[in-house]
């Protein structure tokens, strides 16, 4: 166990005032008991500058020979990883769908935000 976790929701809730929804150390009885399935904190999409092609000489060369400019002008290869300007980092751009308990979550407040925006 790193704390990690902790960090995040001491952080969120102290210098945002913004509670991780299901935090019951930080977050409100009424979120827990609620949402009594574990903290809504997930990752769905990730980005980060590819170290081969990005960093050495070799890795550049052969993603110059690799890729391809598309219509827009970024170089690419595959849908995953690009380079959007020549001197820029090659990055690596992954993304996943989110949990079911977060798309539950979202379609329940994007109703409950419907009908209070027709209380108004």
């Amino acid at each position: 166990k790193t704390g990690r976790k902790h960090q995040l929701r001491r952080h969120m809730a102290w210098n945002y005032d913004c509670h991780i929804v299901g935090d019951t150390t930080y977050g409100t009885a009424y979120d827990a008991k609620r949402w009594g399935r574990g903290l809504m904190l997930t990752s769905c999409h990730i980005a980060l500058h590819h170290p081969y092609y990005s960093n050495t000489k070799e890795g550049r060369t052969k993603w110059e020979k690799l890729s391809s400019i598309d219509n827009l002008g970024v170089r690419r290869l595959g849908e995953k990883l690009f380079q959007a300007t020549k001197d820029g980092p090659v990055v690596l751009e992954v993304s996943v769908d989110l949990p079911n308990k977060f798309t539950t979550f979202l379609q329940t407040e994007e109703r409950r935000a419907a009908e209070h925006s027709d209380c108004q």
